[in-house]
């Protein structure tokens, strides 16, 4: 408790210090000071000596009209909008998972990812099924269980033949609880770390996962294989047995043809009987040592070649037979190259929950949490005819006069009761039919106390780190400008026709055309065909007629291309003359260009819709500053001027 009064004494005395700032500029009765505009200003100005007066005060004359655009927003009640709201709420959660994480536990796990990356690990195992919020008597029983299987294998029983017998995962009915080579992230991470931390051969301890109990016995750990490339010539298996001695014949007589020289893409164009790889001359995607469609064989066959460029003798598998060769090898990634990913792919994994049960023990430790005499099991006795029907369906609802409002637990100065609890069940339940509702509400409990930590600690965040205070104002700010400024600018100028066209009207000089010609420039492919381009334009043949007839022999005799060429478009059309009328010009490289220019056209404001895009900016420019003239007629804005001469100093 004292460390708790200590924290909100710090963050009182904190906020009086922050408060007594003087400030760099007011809006209304708002204050903007000095620290949160000089971090801004070095957040959005690369150069960091770039501090100059003209800087500073083109800076600020921004970041005054920013806030007045949030000061309307607000005063309009945008911030208040559910949608707002929603946004807002989203991007805190994105923000806040950094502040709810152990740096060094998040570390620690990508080094492990990283470690375990490099071995791949095959093991067997025996499973005796029971819920991960199993009630004691039934734990006991399913450990009771799975020890005495332990016992039946130590004493000499194959670890195969036991799992094959007895255990609940329907899997070992036909793999003997063989689950093959695995490697990182493959199965989940309580399984996971016995198989890697367990001697090769020994039979483990009992240990327990969300499916239940297991032992396991590590069959092999094998420094990890890359993927590779290969291609391969594939012969599938004939159904008769007296074709199967064929099948032999033909793979070798393939094989030999390789070793006397033809072409590996060839023979698998022609012969290969894998019709998805055989067109591409056998090239097969990365080929992965763990998982996939490829059987054992056909990987251990692939990865025994050595060099790129070679190839095997036939192996059989229970695709066909193969021929493999070896294309390339893909180098196992560094652990820069792969940390990003592996964070990534850690914070999806139950590894996060290592995170999240360090950070929930530190905040229970930081805060005081302290536990009342009312565990879960004495919530189910207040409800539980209805409980044990209605939860393990998924579908609890809590009687209309529920008065139970004792306090379960407290963290810092919030409390939290049985209906507290039961607003929780009522909202996270789901269908869990195998379970007991005394085992399920168990459950949900300890995550009910998981949650309101790591909320409760959510909710401190902007009080406790600064950092994280500013930039969610920003994004506070940022949204509702955006909101705002799209509502008066930029939907506005697409909308407001009638009020485009007037700017267009006062400005349209300001959108001048250079001199302009209308002309075509005709491609000839010599001066053959250019001497009968003319021909046909004096006659007034249309262009398109010209070019069906000139290229029906051949497509490049002509190329044509009509435009309003405008002066400083064209550097050809530009070293020669407009006069209207057809001249032919001949070119270096034996073709022939023919000119027709049908109007010299002058200086002349551009149409509103041959700008319009440029005009729409200028008016959405426009629109912004005359609402700022507004903004900064409706609210008083005074800057300290001694204060922006102290700036950065």
């Amino acid at each position: 408790m004292k460390k708790i009064n200590l924290l909100l004494i710090t963050l009182a005395w904190n906020t009086l210090l922050f408060a007594q700032t003087p400030p760099l500029f007011t809006i209304g009765s708002e204050q903007v000071s000095k620290t949160e505009f000089e971090r801004i200003y070095k957040k959005n100005n690369s150069r960091e000596s770039n501090t100059d007066a003209k800087s500073i005060n083109e800076y600020l004359d921004l970041y005054v009209n920013f806030k007045l655009m949030v000061k309307e927003a607000k005063t309009s009640g945008m911030d208040t909008l559910e949608s707002f709201v929603r946004e807002l709420s989203g991007y805190k959660k994105q923000l806040s998972q950094p502040y709810l994480t152990d740096k060094n536990v998040s570390d620690g796990l990508i080094k492990e990812a990283f470690d375990r990356m490099g071995w791949e690990v095959r093991c067997s195992h025996i499973l005796v099924l029971v819920d991960e919020n199993a009630l004691p008597k039934d734990s006991l029983i399913a450990f009771r269980k799975i020890d005495s299987l332990r016992q039946i294998v130590l004493k000499g029983q194959p670890f195969d033949s036991v799992s094959n017998a007895a255990s609940e995962d329907p899997s070992a009915k036909y793999n003997f609880g063989d689950l093959g080579y695995f490697t990182v992230f493959n199965l989940i991470y309580s399984f996971e770390n016995y198989a890697y931390k367990e001697p090769v051969g020994q039979v483990s301890l009992p240990f327990r996962t969300r499916f239940g109990y297991h032992i396991i016995q590590v069959k092999d750990r094998r420094k990890a294989r890359p993927d590779v490339q290969v291609a391969h010539i594939m012969l599938k298996p004939s159904k008769l047995a007296v074709s199967k001695a064929m099948d032999k014949v033909r793979i070798d007589s393939l094989y030999n043809r390789l070793k006397t020289g033809a072409d590996f893409a060839e023979l698998a164009k022609q012969y290969s009987e894998d019709e998805q790889t055989a067109k591409n001359g056998g090239v097969l995607n990365n080929l992965s040592s763990i998982g996939g469609p490829w059987p054992v064989e056909f990987k251990d066959a692939a990865y025994g070649l050595q060099n790129p460029g070679d190839y095997g003798q036939p192996v059989e598998s229970s695709l066909g037979w193969h021929i493999i060769k070896l294309i390339a090898r893909k180098p196992l990634p560094t652990f820069d190259q792969t940390k990003d990913q592996l964070k990534t792919r850690i914070s999806r994994d139950q590894r996060s929950e290592v995170n999240r049960t360090v950070m929930v023990e530190k905040i229970k430790k930081e805060y005081g949490f302290k536990e009342e005499k009312i565990p879960a099991d004495a919530f189910y006795k207040l409800d539980s005819a209805k409980l044990r029907t209605e939860l393990p369906a998924g579908r609890w609802t809590p009687d209309s006069l529920w008065k139970h409002e004792k306090q379960m637990f407290s963290l810092g100065i919030k409390k939290f009761t049985q209906k507290d609890f039961m607003n929780y069940v009522a909202n996270y339940q789901s269908p869990r039919q195998r379970s007991l509702a005394e085992s399920i509400l168990a459950g949900m409990y300890k995550d009910f106390v998981n949650f309101q930590c790591m909320s409760y600690e959510e909710s401190k965040l902007e009080s406790k780190y600064e950092d994280f205070r500013n930039l969610l104002q920003e994004y506070h700010d940022g949204i509702l400008l955006f909101d705002l400024k799209d509502k008066r600018v930029w939907s506005k100028s697409v909308s407001d026709s009638s009020g485009l066209q007037s700017f267009y009207e006062m400005n349209k000089n300001a959108y001048m055309w250079k001199d302009r010609v209308d002309a075509t420039i005709y491609e000839c492919n010599d001066a053959k065909v250019a001497k009968q381009v003319k021909k046909l334009l004096k006659k007034g043949i249309a262009q398109d007629s010209i070019l069906k007839k000139l290229n029906a022999q051949n497509p490049l005799n002509l190329t044509a291309k009509t435009a309003k060429y405008e002066k400083g478009e064209n550097t050809w059309l530009d070293s020669v003359s407009w006069t209207n009328g057809i001249r032919l010009f001949n070119e270096t490289t034996g073709r022939v260009k023919l000119l027709q220019v049908r109007e010299s056209l002058p200086i002349q404001p551009k149409k509103l819709n041959e700008a319009k895009g440029i005009i729409t900016s200028d008016y959405q420019q426009y629109l912004e500053k005359e609402w700022v003239n507004e903004l900064r007629q409706k609210y008083t804005v005074k800057v300290d001027e001694a204060v922006k001469a102290n700036l950065f100093k």
